[in-house]
C-alpha cells in the first residue's frame, strides 16, 4: 500500500519516507537481498526491484472542489480531468542500486526509471496549461521537473565513501549525491525530515518503490564515533534540489500553476471585469490565450548557497537513543512571489488611467525557495523489553516562511483591496515575497506494540500524534495565511459576502495550534500457502484541530486506508489498497478516494 499511503502527501495526510528511515531500517525496504560478488578485498553488491501497478479514482468530482463559486479556478484541473472509475496512473517502474567497495573505499550508485501509460496516452476531460487546455487529448509533461515527467530514467544516489579509523575511532565520509540519514520514525512530516527533499511524484505511483522516493543532493557527509555510545555527524550540501511534485493536470496535483511547466496564472476574467466595470467570466482556454487574463511566469529563483548541519547522538544503555540536531538549509518547497513590471495593474502605464488600450498585466510571478531556515531538534527512541517501541521528537525553527493567503495576495496586487491592498501601489521592480517568517514548534509522539497471536496472526498496532504551533501569529483581521482555494473571505467589519459558507467564513486560515493523529493496525499471516505471507492492514488518519502552516493538519480531515500485502518467498509481492478521503471544510482532496493494485519482484 506504499503508493496509496503517500498519495495525498501534498495535503499532509500521507506517510512520508526519507532516506534516513531506510538507513536506520525503520521502514521496510522495497528491495531484495541482492546479488554479491567478491574477489579478495573487492566486493560488488547489486539490489533492485521491478513493479507494475494501476490507480483508479473512486469518487466523482465534488462541485465545491471544482467550481469558481468556491474559488477553485486555480486548483481544479487535476480534479476535472478524471471521473469516477478512471485510471489516473498505470505505470511500470524499476530501481537498481550497486555498491562497489575495495577495502575501506567504495562507490554507491542507484538509478530509477518509470513509464506511466495512463498519463502519457489517456485522453482527459479538461486539460492543463502545458497541453493548451485541449480536452479530449492526453496531458503534456512539457517543461515538467525531470522527476515529474510521465516517463524518464534518472540517476538517484551517486557518491564515493570511505571508512577510516583516526586514533581508533570509526569515521565514515561520503561525497556526492546523497540524502542525510537523520530520522525519527514518524509518519507526520515537517520536523527533522525537512533536511531531505522528497520525490512526491514517485510516491503517488502505484509502483512506488521506497528507495526511489528520495531526492539526493550534492553533499559532503561525515560521521565520527567518539565513543562506543556517542557519535557526531555533519553535512554540507552544495546545491539545492527541491522536492518534486506531480505536474499540473494530473490527478493528485492541487495547483494549476505552481509546478515547473505550469507557466501561467489564470485570472478567468477578474482583471477584465475591473476594466469593463461589469462581471466577465472566461474559460481556462480563453484566459490562456489572452494577455489580459493571465499572469505570466518568470524564472524561478533557486538559491545556490551552501546548506549545512550537525548532530550528536548518544545511546544510553537500557534507556534508548537520544539525538540533538542543528541545520541551516533552504526550503525544499517553493512559494509564489510576484514582481511588478510597471506602475499600476496594466501595461502600458497609460492604460491604468484610461489613456491607452491595455495590452497585458504589469507583473509576472515566480516560484522561490526561501533560504537560511534554521532548524533545532531533539529526539528519542527506544524499544522496551516486551517489544514496544516509543519515540518522541521536538523541532523548532525561529524563521520558518509561511505563505500569505493567495486570494488576499492577488486581490491586493490587482485590485488594491483586502488586507494586502497596499501591493497595488508598489513601484515598478517591487518583489512581493509572498510570505512572512515566524517561530514555529512541532512535537511528535508515537508508539508501536506487537500483540502476538491475534485472529490467527501476529498483530502490530502503531499510533502517533503530532502537534504544530506558530508563535505570535497575527489575528486574521490583520493578515491571513494559508487556505489555498475557497477564495478570499470578507475583510473588515463592513465587508459582506453572499457566496458559499466555506468561502465567506473567516476560517480555514493557518491557526496558531494544530494537531492530529495517525493509527495503523496490521496482522501478519505467515505461510498462508507454502512461501506466501499475507498482511492485511487498516490505517486511520484524523486531523483533530486547527490548520497547520505546512498543510499537514486541516481540521476535520480524515482518511482510511484498507489494504492487503502479499509476499511470496521474499521475492514476489502484490498490494491491493483502498484509500477513502473526506472531512474538513477546507480539504482540497476530500473527493480523491482511490483504489490501487500492484505487483512486483525484488532481487
Amino acid at each position: 500500500m506504499a503508493g496509496l499511503a503517500t498519495a495525498l502527501l501534498s495535503a499532509g495526510i500521507g506517510t512520508p519516507v526519507t532516506a534516513g528511515e531506510l538507513v536506520f531500517s525503520d521502514l521496510k525496504s522495497g528491495l531484495g537481498n541482492g546479488m554479491q560478488w567478491q574477489h579478495e578485498d573487492t566486493r560488488l553488491q547489486v539490489k533492485g526491484a521491478l513493479a507494475l501497478g494501476t490507480v483508479r479514482r473512486m469518487d466523482d468530482p465534488s462541485h465545491r472542489l471544482t467550481s469558481a463559486e468556491y474559488g477553485m479556478n486555480l486548483f481544479n484541473d487535476g480534479n476535472l480531468n478524471y471521473k469516477r472509475g478512471d485510471a489516473v496512473s498505470t505505470s511500470a517502474e524499476a530501481y537498481l542500486q550497486a555498491d562497489l567497495s575495495h577495502r575501506n573505499l567504495g562507490v554507491f550508485v542507484s538509478a530509477k526509471g518509470w513509464y506511466d501509460y495512463t498519463q502519457k496516452h489517456q485522453d482527459v476531460g479538461h486539460g492543463s496549461v502545458p497541453n493548451g487546455y485541449r480536452s479530449g487529448e492526453p496531458l503534456s509533461d512539457s517543461g515538467f521537473d525531470s522527476l515529474a515527467r510521465f516517463s524518464n530514467a534518472v540517476f538517484n544516489d551517486a557518491y564515493v565513501y570511505g571508512n577510516f579509523q583516526p586514533a581508533g575511532h570509526d569515521l565514515l565520509v561520503r561525497l556526492g549525491d546523497q540524502a542525510i540519514p537523520w530520522v525519527t520514525p514518524t509518519t507526520i512530516s515537517g520536523g527533522l525530515q525537512a533536511v531531505n527533499a522528497f520525490d512526491w511524484a514517485a510516491a503517488r505511483r502505484a509502483t512506488s518503490i521506497a528507495e526511489a522516493r528520495t531526492v539526493p543532493m550534492p553533499t559532503l557527509y561525515a560521521k565520527l564515533a567518539l565513543t562506543e555510545n556517542l557519535s557526531v555527524d555533519a553535512f554540507n550540501q552544495f546545491e539545492l534540489r527541491p522536492s518534486a511534485y506531480s505536474g499540473c493536470g494530473t490527478f493528485l496535483s492541487t495547483s494549476d500553476y505552481a509546478q515547473p511547466g505550469c507557466n501561467q496564472f489564470i485570472l478567468n476574467g477578474s482583471v477584465m471585469s475591473a476594466i469593463a466595470g461589469r462581471p466577465i467570466s472566461t474559460t481556462d482556454g480563453q484566459a490562456l490565450n489572452n494577455p489580459l487574463d493571465h499572469v505570466a511566469r518568470g524564472p524561478d529563483h533557486r538559491p545556490g548557497n551552501n546548506q549545512y548541519g550537525a548532530s550528536l547522538q548518544y545511546l544510553w544503555k537500557d534507556v534508548g537513543l537520544f539525538g540533538l540536531y542543528f541545520a541551516d538549509y533552504s526550503s525544499r518547497e517553493a512559494l509564489t512571489q510576484v514582481m511588478r513590471t510597471g506602475p499600476g495593474v496594466l501595461t502600458p502605464p497609460a492604460a491604468n488611467v484610461g489613456q491607452a488600450t491595455p495590452t497585458g498585466v504589469a507583473a509576472y510571478y515566480q516560484r522561490a525557495y526561501p533560504t537560511r531556515i534554521r532548524l533545532y531538534a531533539l529526539n528519542f527512541k527506544t524499544r522496551l523489553p516486551g517489544g514496544t517501541g516509543i519515540y518522541a521528537e521536538y523541532s523548532y525553527r525561529p524563521n520558518q516562511p509561511i505563505a500569505w493567503n493567495g486570494a488576499d495576495f492577488i486581490a491586493g496586487l490587482l485590485a488594491g483591496s483586502g488586507p494586502m491592498g497596499y501591493l497595488s501601489k508598489t513601484p515598478t521592480g517591487y518583489l512581493a515575497s509572498g510570505y512572512d517568517r515566524f517561530h514555529v514548534s512541532q512535537l511528535n509522539l508515537g508508539a508501536s506494540h506487537p500483540f502476538g497471536q491475534v485472529l490467527g496472526g501476529a498483530m502490530k498496532l502503531s499510533a502517533e500524534a503530532g502537534l504544530k504551533y506558530v508563535h505570535d501569529l497575527p489575528d486574521t483581521d490583520q493578515i491571513r495565511y494559508g487556505r489555498p482555494g475557497f477564495g478570499s473571505a470578507p475583510y473588515g467589519k463592513a465587508a459582506k459576502c453572499t457566496g458559499p459558507a466555506a468561502r465567506c467564513a473567516d476560517d480555514g486560515f493557518i491557526t496558531p495550534f494544530a494537531w492530529g493523529t495517525r493509527i495503523k493496525g496490521e496482522i501478519n499471516y505467515r505461510n498462508v500457502l507454502p512461501g506466501l505471507d499475507l498482511t492485511p492492514s487498516l490505517t486511520l488518519v484524523y486531523d483533530i484541530e486547527g490548520h497547520a502552516y505546512d498543510g499537514v493538519f486541516s481540521e476535520g480531515r480524515y482518511a482510511q486506508i484498507l489494504g492487503v500485502n502479499g509476499d511470496y518467498k521474499s521475492t514476489y509481492t502484490f498490494d491491493l489498497s483502498y484509500l477513502n478521503t473526506g472531512g474538513g471544510d477546507y480539504n482540497l482532496v476530500a473527493d480523491r478516494s482511490l483504489l490501487e493494485a500492484s505487483v512486483g519482484i525484488r532481487f
